[in-house]
């Protein structure tokens, strides 16, 4: 909670580590970021927004690390950039014929 009563972060607990999806919101009220937890490691899709509440950036983490295509956007909203971080470790690959 923040100072004034806003909430800061919304989110669970198993066993006294980040399990399942949270929520983390600026001084104020607006989006900061959110996303999901496995034992304590970024797993899964993952936002984060400018404090003008446009999207900051977009992507996939996998068990902590960033996997996949991320976007990120300007504050005005258009995007600023694409970096292609590759599959997960335990994805099929084309190799695969998948």
């Amino acid at each position: 909670w923040y100072r004034d009563g806003g909430l800061k972060a919304i989110g669970a607990r198993v066993d006294d580590t980040l399990d399942g999806f949270w929520q983390w919101w600026r001084d104020g009220g607006g989006p900061l970021q959110e996303g999901a937890f496995v034992r304590n490691e970024q797993h899964g899709p993952w936002k984060r927004w400018h404090a003008s509440g446009e999207l900051l950036d977009v992507g996939e983490y996998h068990h902590g690390k960033k996997v996949g295509v991320w976007r990120s956007y300007h504050p005005d909203g258009t995007l600023k950039d694409e970096k292609d971080f590759g599959p997960a470790p335990d994805a099929p690959s084309d190799r695969d014929g998948a």
